[in-house]
């Protein structure tokens, strides 16, 4: 972490100026009322020096525990911030990194008050960056001269893929369709039965639910389509490969292709997150042996994705973790998300485990997905 340092501001360098210009003129005049007023407008510099440096050590700041967010949507940047001392104190904390400056001003923070503060970034870029140390600037009272206090070390800011809508009713049916997987899930999974007791209530439709779910009774009472929810459900597992390829010279086009093929990726994995019925989720990085398995969450989904975060665009795809792609259960849907048009990994990767990967990409023809842009992103049931 960096020391301290002092950085005079704009009006303290115009009235550093004016003390110079007003001693000066004092002292090639003689004029003693104009040496007496520079040498009270210095003074008053050092004055707003030593009481910045006291304002500034009377306050702790900790970072709160930051969620990575997605390129395109807004993150938020939060501080605890604790006066430590008898007296107020006003201050402004400060961080940065290569793609934010987040910069709060916090007013008149009462004797030992602890007060949270927060900020929205809106990072652009995938990646993960180095952030500097979170920095306490206090000027009090004058604003002459600031002194600043790194008060935390620095950080590493996770961005991970932007996201899409899925429409995962959609893309459920598609993938029992296509036979995502083993003999067990070529088609769709039937309730046991369809008694009072299986029914947990209704709900609003959405966009793709079955039509054979409407309760027709309440849709014709409440005047828009309503639809049952069932307790019992069989979760579908889901085993996703992302196969981030580039030619060896890649052109623009290769790599929007490569961006736009871990878009895909991160909405298909954080719509499996968002399940209610908790399915297992597997995400694997092709080109490497890292991967991420565990019961589907939003907690989960975070920390898988971060693999997304900083994956590398190469044209060595075909290193893979044998042992995560075997152990898997019976209704499992296995997908090989990729950027590469002519890709033989599909191949591979049944030889390997001896069941079908469906293969999809950015050109592929998805009634259930629709790509990020600018203020709509997310998921949907």
């Amino acid at each position: 972490m960096s020391r301290f340092r002092w950085r005079p501001t704009r009006e303290g360098f115009l009235w550093v100026v004016c003390a110079c210009i007003m001693l000066a003129a004092g002292l090639i005049k003689t004029i003693n009322l104009l040496i007496l007023i520079g040498y009270l407008m210095f003074g008053l510099v050092g004055l707003n020096a030593w009481l910045a440096w006291r304002s500034a050590h009377r306050v702790s700041v900790a970072r709160a525990i930051a969620i990575p967010g997605f390129a395109g949507r807004e993150a938020v940047r939060a501080a605890i911030v604790t006066n430590d001392a008898d007296k107020g104190a006003s201050i402004t904390i400060l961080e940065t990194s290569a793609i934010h400056s987040a910069e709060v001003f916090v007013p008149a923070l009462l004797p030992n008050e602890t007060r949270r503060i927060s900020t929205t970034i809106h990072p652009q870029v995938r990646g993960r960056y180095a952030t500097s140390p979170i920095s306490i600037i206090a000027g009090y009272p004058f604003g002459l001269i600031e002194y600043i206090l790194p008060a935390e070390p620095s950080v590493t800011l996770t961005v991970l893929p932007a996201i899409g809508l899925v429409h995962s009713g959609k893309l459920r049916r598609w993938l029992i369709r296509t036979g995502a997987g083993d003999n067990h899930i070529r088609r769709p999974l039937r309730r046991q039965s369809n008694q009072g007791a299986d029914v947990r209530g209704v709900r609003a439709y959405r966009p793709g639910d079955s039509p054979r779910d409407i309760h027709w009774r309440t849709t014709a009472r409440r005047n828009e389509l309503m639809v049952r929810e069932y307790d019992s459900t069989e979760p579908l597992d889901v085993l996703m490969v992302v196969e981030v390829w580039v030619p060896p010279a890649p052109t623009a086009a290769d790599i929007e292709r490569a961006e736009a093929a871990l878009s895909l990726a991160a909405s298909v994995f954080w719509s499996w997150c968002h399940s209610e019925e908790q399915p297992e989720a597997t995400l694997v990085l092709a080109g490497s042996k890292i991967w991420r398995s565990g019961r589907a969450s939003d907690g989960f989904g975070l920390e898988a994705l971060g693999l997304l975060a900083d994956a590398p665009l190469s044209n060595a795809t075909h290193l893979l973790p044998l042992d995560a792609l075997r152990r898997r259960s019976n209704r499992c849907a296995r997908l090989l998300i990729t950027s590469n048009p002519s890709t033989t990994l599909a191949m591979e990767l049944n030889s390997a485990t001896g069941v079908p990967f469906v293969c999809v990409g950015p050109a592929s023809p998805m009634a259930w997905y629709e790509p990020p842009v600018s203020g709509n992103a997310g998921t949907k049931h």
